[in-house]
């Protein structure tokens, strides 16, 4: 959890039964799953460059 998350994004839910989109948003997640992958330790990894990038981008996050 960060400031983004708490203050920023507002996540709505519907409630949906009986619809054919169910079908559709199944077949989307269903698709999506079979082109995901497992993510190992060595794909996550970053260089110093990056690190530092990825901090100092944190660091200007809340004034976006």
């Amino acid at each position: 959890m960060d400031y983004r998350s708490l203050y920023l994004h507002f996540e709505c839910g519907c409630y949906m039964e009986n619809l054919d989109v169910i079908q559709d948003i199944k077949k989307d997640l269903l698709e999506t799953i079979e082109k995901s992958h497992e993510v190992t330790n060595s794909e996550a990894k970053t260089g110093l460059l990056k690190s530092i990038w990825q901090a100092m981008l944190r660091l200007v996050a809340p004034l976006m």
